[in-house]
């Protein structure tokens, strides 16, 4: 079933897209092979 969305609700995810994108963006910039877990943090 599609739920249809407000338009608030629409902005919303809108928003939290681009903040996503954001901290991707900002992730592969920092992450390459051999790289540790504790070198990311």
């Amino acid at each position: 079933m599609i739920t249809i969305k407000s338009l608030e609700e629409q902005q919303a995810m809108r928003e939290s897209g681009a903040i996503l994108a954001a901290v991707l963006n900002e992730a592969i910039s920092i992450i390459e092979p051999g790289i540790s877990v504790l070198e990311i943090e």
